[in-house]
């Protein structure tokens, strides 16, 4: 006889073994490459993999951006918008969309300068570093934030209460927009792939002039092992990747464990 019970455990055990599984071994093998690779002055960068630490700067011709929901100047911008859900048990926060903004950038450092291209990177940008904005669902939406959902690639407008008056504290459709930004005059840290610039936007002044840092291109050739941008330390970095193995084992065992519980769920 089916027992709904251990085949419902089974699976939630098999989902958050194989989430574990994959980010343990993702971050196991991203601790490994930036304690096997070492920090290059920007003058030396050559083609292919590099760790590099500096000065964030805006380009001349593409400045910076603002930000999503402030409309401060920034580099890059991580955002997400959470919506506040009405259930039976109270309800929750839950996420409408998250996202990268940014424009090309330059890291410099006592060598010299490099342009990196942030679009399809990794961001790990610090969580204690970010600014969140709470509105209501029936407040007006600030000037930036408005300016914000009103664009194709974001949630658009909240939800409304059925009856607002009759719902008191945090309510249906009420937002949270967070925001974590790499600003001007930051130290990152990059792990990317360095490239040669399109011969259209080759300039005289030496050969790192004309090299970039960006995702590489699907049809290379050869794998791309971390494309990251950050403003931690590579230390700090790493660290937070020092229990990368306890999450593949753990992984391993809820795996097991939930194959269990879906045979005794299907035998009864």
């Amino acid at each position: 006889m089916v027992n709904p019970v251990f085949l419902v455990a089974g699976l939630l055990l098999s989902v958050l073994g194989a989430w574990l599984l994959y980010t343990g071994r993702t971050r196991k093998r991203q601790r490994e490459v930036m304690e096997s690779t070492a920090t290059s002055q920007i003058s030396t960068l050559t083609e292919g993999p590099a760790e590099i630490t500096g000065t964030a700067k805006p380009t001349e011709e593409h400045g910076t951006a603002p930000a999503p929901f402030t409309g401060e100047d920034c580099l890059v911008a991580e955002w997400e918008v959470e919506e506040w859900d009405e259930d039976d048990d109270g309800g929750r926060w839950w996420s409408k969309g998250e996202g990268v903004d940014g424009v090309p950038f330059l890291v410099e450092d006592d060598s010299g300068e490099v342009l990196v291209r942030p679009q399809g990177a990794t961001l790990e940008i610090d969580w204690s570093d970010r600014q969140t904005i709470e509105v209501g669902s029936t407040d007006p939406q600030p000037d930036h934030v408005q300016a914000f959902i009103a664009r194709a690639d974001t949630p658009g407008q909240p939800d409304r209460p059925l009856i607002a008056a009759l719902d008191w504290g945090t309510q249906e459709g009420d937002r949270r927009y967070t925001q974590r930004l790499v600003r001007p005059g930051e130290q990152v840290y990059v792990y990317g792939t360095v490239q040669k610039k399109p011969e259209d936007e080759h300039v005289w002044g030496g050969n790192v002039r004309n090299m970039l840092i960006q995702k590489l291109p699907t049809d290379a050739a050869g794998e791309e092992p971390l494309f990251l941008i950050s403003d931690k330390s590579e230390a700090e970095l790493v660290e937070d990747r020092s229990l990368a193995t306890v999450r593949i084992v753990a992984g391993a065992v809820a795996g097991v464990l939930g194959a269990v519980a879906l045979v005794f769920g299907l035998v009864g």
